[in-house]
């Protein structure tokens, strides 16, 4: 099925550990694409430029650590990559800044462009409280997007937004953050001893969070509500800015030796976990408009791995939740450790309420089905 089409994508993040550039990576090359991709640096040693899932990854090393400095060296260290490689027939740019590093470069060799939006880059929690830098985003989104020939985001909340925003000729495509079930890894013999040495705490309830450590994620509400649940355990799989905040919570609580902070952990050891679990959270705080739309990826990682759910009820989530009956959801207005609490008693009192809808959503709601979606818009392109 290979059409000989070269899309070059340009993520401003570490490609290896990007669920969804690689989701979307994976179904182009399937699709007989070729692709190139320029990502930051993996925190592991790799070549400069290195070949995974079947597509070269050209890595850039940045000096700088963090400011305007870091942001103006990726700028231009992208662009210098992008002279060196041969022209594409398509770029692909995977949010706001990867956005500003190629929209002149495509428009001046009338190179097709597609924007691909993870989220509300100008609405993100980081710049409720910074209106000047906040008006700046906005300025370069509303500059560059014209210059895209197809913008695609992760909701349909988004999609809306950016195209009332910036008054766009049609609303975005919306790809939405699917994951497929998890794969079944052979075991040897004697077992993973990674997995294996993590001991899950011995209570009746376990509950479960994956994804990193940061404002706006209810991790905090997750450790106070176990707290006051004595038969409950929670295992958070992750980590972030906030981790030595949230163990000081936890002795705080009086509850270390129920709350497991396993740090980033492998997929297959997040799967061996999630059998042991009893409930998955997803307690997205509305910290902006980035937040209030999002639709996080752990929404069906938690529902391919057949985990019920207790989530915020933010308008993208609430609607899968409750339409396919996968967990219990609380309105963002009553978002609190108590109600956070009392939610958790209702899976304790009836662990198989969810297993039908669960199993639904699961056929229903992978990436094999969404990735057409994705496909659908590059065919656009080639018509």
């Amino acid at each position: 099925m290979a059409h000989g089409m070269k899309v070059t994508m340009v993520v401003h993040s570490d490609y290896f550990h990007d669920h969804r550039v690689r989701r979307e990576a994976s179904a182009l090359i399937s699709a007989g694409y070729s692709l190139s991709v320029i990502a930051l640096s993996p925190g592991f040693e790799r070549s400069c430029v290195d070949a995974a899932d079947d597509a070269i990854i050209h890595c850039i090393k940045l000096d700088k650590k963090s400011g305007k400095a870091r942001y103006f060296e990726m700028i231009r260290k992208t662009r210098k990559t992008l002279h060196a490689l041969p022209a594409p027939d398509v770029f692909h740019a995977h949010d706001l800044d990867a956005l500003i590093a190629v929209a002149a470069f495509a428009k001046a060799r009338e190179i097709p462009l597609i924007y691909d939006s993870h989220e509300l880059h100008t609405e993100v929690h980081s710049l409720q409280n910074r209106p000047f830098t906040k008006a700046i985003w906005k300025f370069l989104e509303k500059k560059y997007i014209r210059n895209a020939d197809r913008i695609i985001t992760v909701s349909d909340g988004i999609a809306e937004l950016l195209q009332q925003r910036y008054i766009l000729e049609s609303t975005p495509s919306v790809v939405r953050n699917f994951t497929n079930p998890p794969e079944k890894s052979s075991t040897n013999p004697n077992g993973d001893a990674l997995t294996e040495a993590i001991t899950l705490p011995n209570t009746e309830y376990i509950s479960l969070y994956q994804g990193m450590l940061q404002p706006g994620r209810g991790v905090e509400l997750m450790i106070e509500a176990v707290a006051a649940l004595p038969d409950w355990s929670l295992v958070i799989c992750g980590d972030g800015m906030l981790r030595q905040q949230l163990e000081d919570l936890t002795r705080q609580h009086g509850c270390v030796d129920r709350v497991l902070f396993t740090g980033m952990i492998s997929r297959s050891q997040i799967n061996t976990i999630t059998k042991s679990c009893t409930l998955g959270f997803l307690l997205t705080e509305p910290l902006g408009l980035s937040h209030y739309y999002s639709l996080p990826n752990k929404l069906t990682e938690y529902i391919q791995a057949g985990l019920p759910i207790l989530a915020t009820g933010l308008p993208e989530i609430r609607r899968i939740v409750n339409n396919y009956s996968v967990g219990i959801t609380i309105p963002p207005e009553e978002l609190s450790a108590e109600s956070v609490a009392e939610r958790m008693k209702e899976f304790g009192d009836n662990p198989g309420a969810f297993g039908k809808g669960l199993k639904k959503a699961a056929g229903e709601l992978n990436w094999d089905a969404e990735k057409q979606r994705l496909l659908d818009v590059y065919a656009e392109l080639k018509a």
